[in-house]
């Protein structure tokens, strides 16, 4: 038998090439269609998250700065202790609201618990600074809309694993978005907390500490609040929605800050940079 080298297959008959034509064609034009519906709507997905991206952005800063006017009101522990049944840690929270559920969490009629104020101001390693934001008992759907709050029941600043919480609305400035990418815990910058009283500053952990200064984990995982997690020593740690990507109302995992305890003074102690931090103590 003998053979030949086929450098191209053969064609196939004129009126297969036709039918295969018209085929072609049709499929062509489906693609064509899909496409087009699923361009529009990637670019209406865009559009929604790009419109509730200024939305928040607008509620929650408007929120932050009427928070900056507030006189300080911090709930003695006694206060805080006797409530503490009737607080929500986390069970009935409903995660990042848009910007007509946030403005509706702020105004319900829940009444919140004080426990003083966070701020990561600007400086090296932080390019956008966490403004002093209002650190309430529990997170509950009010507590996380107007500004931060304790995870935990009865944590106690300066001692153990201070655990604070609050929203990543994914525009790297408002309540602790700018978590996400605007502070590099490896240059060592520094957090400060106060109840009104004392003023306890935090340095943060580079990455490659025994405990590290940034971690992403599931949000199932509550023993990231435990106090064992400093090992001995007094710690910060910041949570907020880890939203690396698209963002999304309902993320699955939390990214966390850790710091150290530096310093503990009472708040008549603090430098007029520090006293700067927190005009709801300073400015009323």
């Amino acid at each position: 038998m003998g053979f030949r080298v086929v450098n191209e297959p053969p064609k196939p008959p004129v009126k297969a090439r036709k039918r295969a034509r018209r085929v072609d064609g049709k499929v062509k034009k489906i693609l064509f269609i899909s496409t087009g519906v699923l361009a529009l709507g990637a670019a209406g997905l865009g559009g929604a998250t790009a419109y509730n991206h200024v939305s928040v952005k607008s509620a929650s800063a408007s929120a932050q700065k009427v928070a900056l006017n507030k006189p300080a009101n911090v709930a003695s522990m006694e206060t805080i202790a006797a409530q503490a049944s009737k607080l929500d840690y986390g069970s009935n929270n409903h995660g990042i609201p848009s910007a007509k559920q946030l403005e509706a969490y702020q105004n319900l009629p829940e009444k919140v618990y004080g426990r003083g104020f966070i701020a990561v101001p600007k400086q090296q390693g932080v390019t956008q600074p966490i403004t002093s934001l209002a650190i309430n008992e529990g997170v509950s759907d009010k507590v996380l809309a107007v500004g931060a709050g304790t995870p935990r029941a009865g944590e106690m600043m300066g001692d153990g694993n201070f655990s604070v919480a609050a929203h990543n609305f994914g525009n790297d400035e408002t309540y602790f978005s700018p978590m996400q990418r605007n502070v590099d815990v490896n240059a060592k910058p520094k957090a400060y907390v106060t109840d009104g009283k004392r003023l306890f500053t935090y340095q943060f952990n580079k990455t490659s500490d025994d405990v590290s200064g940034r971690t992403v984990v599931n949000y199932r995982q509550g023993s990231v609040l435990d106090d064992s997690v400093g090992k001995g020593k007094a710690i910060l740690t910041l949570i907020t929605c880890d939203e690396p990507g698209l963002f999304t109302l309902h993320p699955e995992n939390r990214l966390l800050l850790r710091a150290h305890l530096v310093s503990s003074e009472p708040i008549s102690q603090a430098t007029d940079a520090e006293k700067a931090l927190f005009p709801q103590i300073f400015n009323t």
